[in-house]
Protein backbone atom coordinates (compact mmCIF):
# COMPACT_ATOMS: atom_id res chain seq x y z
CA UNK A 1 0.00 0.00 0.00
CA UNK A 2 1.55 3.14 -0.55
CA UNK A 3 1.94 5.15 2.00
CA UNK A 4 2.03 8.96 1.19
CA UNK A 5 -1.50 7.98 0.34
CA UNK A 6 -2.46 6.62 2.92
CA UNK A 7 -1.48 9.84 5.37
CA UNK A 8 -2.93 11.92 3.29
CA UNK A 9 -6.30 10.04 3.55
CA UNK A 10 -5.25 11.13 7.34
CA UNK A 11 -4.78 14.38 7.19
CA UNK A 12 -8.40 15.65 5.38
CA UNK A 13 -8.11 14.80 2.04
CA UNK A 14 -11.05 13.24 1.61
CA UNK A 15 -13.62 15.50 3.04
CA UNK A 16 -13.25 15.33 6.75
CA UNK A 17 -14.25 19.11 6.60
CA UNK A 18 -17.33 19.03 3.93
CA UNK A 19 -17.74 17.96 0.41
CA UNK A 20 -18.26 20.40 -2.29
CA UNK A 21 -19.89 19.20 -5.62
CA UNK A 22 -19.41 20.79 -9.04
CA UNK A 23 -21.55 20.45 -12.25
CA UNK A 24 -19.36 21.27 -15.22
CA UNK A 25 -19.69 21.43 -18.95
CA UNK A 26 -18.62 17.50 -20.36
CA UNK A 27 -15.97 18.59 -22.07
CA UNK A 28 -14.28 21.22 -19.38
CA UNK A 29 -10.80 19.99 -17.47
CA UNK A 30 -9.47 22.59 -16.07
CA UNK A 31 -12.42 23.24 -13.74
CA UNK A 32 -12.36 20.19 -11.24
CA UNK A 33 -8.12 21.71 -11.07
CA UNK A 34 -9.26 25.24 -10.18
CA UNK A 35 -11.89 24.24 -7.98
CA UNK A 36 -9.72 21.73 -5.98
CA UNK A 37 -7.21 24.33 -5.60
CA UNK A 38 -9.36 27.00 -4.44
CA UNK A 39 -10.88 24.61 -1.57
CA UNK A 40 -9.35 24.56 2.14
CA UNK A 41 -7.53 21.49 3.54
CA UNK A 42 -10.07 18.80 4.40
CA UNK A 43 -13.00 19.58 1.81
CA UNK A 44 -13.43 16.75 -0.75
CA UNK A 45 -14.79 17.95 -4.71
CA UNK A 46 -16.85 15.14 -6.17
CA UNK A 47 -17.82 16.28 -9.82
CA UNK A 48 -20.79 15.44 -12.68
CA UNK A 49 -20.70 16.50 -16.17
CA UNK A 50 -23.18 18.43 -17.48
CA UNK A 51 -23.94 17.13 -20.47
CA UNK A 52 -25.67 17.69 -24.08
CA UNK A 53 -25.91 16.46 -27.35
CA UNK A 54 -27.16 19.91 -28.80
CA UNK A 55 -24.60 21.07 -31.95
CA UNK A 56 -24.62 24.56 -31.25
CA UNK A 57 -22.95 26.33 -28.46
CA UNK A 58 -25.81 28.09 -27.42
CA UNK A 59 -28.01 25.23 -27.54
CA UNK A 60 -25.57 22.99 -25.18
CA UNK A 61 -25.25 25.95 -22.76
CA UNK A 62 -28.94 26.44 -22.36
CA UNK A 63 -29.74 22.41 -22.44
CA UNK A 64 -26.98 22.29 -19.33
CA UNK A 65 -29.08 24.92 -17.45
CA UNK A 66 -32.52 23.59 -18.27
CA UNK A 67 -31.46 20.09 -17.71
CA UNK A 68 -29.70 20.98 -14.39
CA UNK A 69 -32.07 18.81 -12.01
CA UNK A 70 -30.90 15.46 -14.04
CA UNK A 71 -27.43 16.69 -14.06
CA UNK A 72 -27.12 17.20 -10.20
CA UNK A 73 -29.54 13.53 -9.54
CA UNK A 74 -26.32 11.64 -10.69
CA UNK A 75 -24.77 12.83 -7.61
CA UNK A 76 -27.42 10.41 -5.74
CA UNK A 77 -26.75 10.10 -2.25
CA UNK A 78 -23.85 12.42 -1.48
CA UNK A 79 -23.95 14.48 1.41
CA UNK A 80 -22.29 17.80 -0.07
CA UNK A 81 -22.22 21.30 1.92
CA UNK A 82 -22.87 23.28 -1.34
CA UNK A 83 -22.91 22.88 -4.77
CA UNK A 84 -20.93 25.02 -7.78
CA UNK A 85 -21.99 25.09 -11.38
CA UNK A 86 -18.44 26.23 -13.38
CA UNK A 87 -19.42 27.62 -16.62
CA UNK A 88 -17.83 30.45 -18.71
CA UNK A 89 -19.89 33.41 -17.23
CA UNK A 90 -19.46 35.76 -19.71
CA UNK A 91 -21.16 33.09 -22.27
CA UNK A 92 -23.86 32.45 -20.05
CA UNK A 93 -25.21 36.51 -19.48
CA UNK A 94 -26.14 36.34 -23.05
CA UNK A 95 -27.12 32.93 -23.76
CA UNK A 96 -29.46 33.27 -20.99
CA UNK A 97 -30.04 36.49 -19.72
CA UNK A 98 -31.54 36.72 -16.13
CA UNK A 99 -33.42 39.28 -14.09
CA UNK A 100 -33.08 39.75 -10.43
CA UNK A 101 -36.46 38.24 -9.96
CA UNK A 102 -35.08 34.86 -11.84
CA UNK A 103 -31.88 34.64 -9.40
CA UNK A 104 -34.21 34.76 -6.62
CA UNK A 105 -36.29 32.23 -7.26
Amino acid sequence: MNRQWVLQMGEGYYGRRGTLGIATPQANVTAETEFRALLPRGVACATVRMASNKPHPEDRLRAYFTDIALTLDRFDSLAMGAIGLACTGRVISWVMPLSRKDLLN
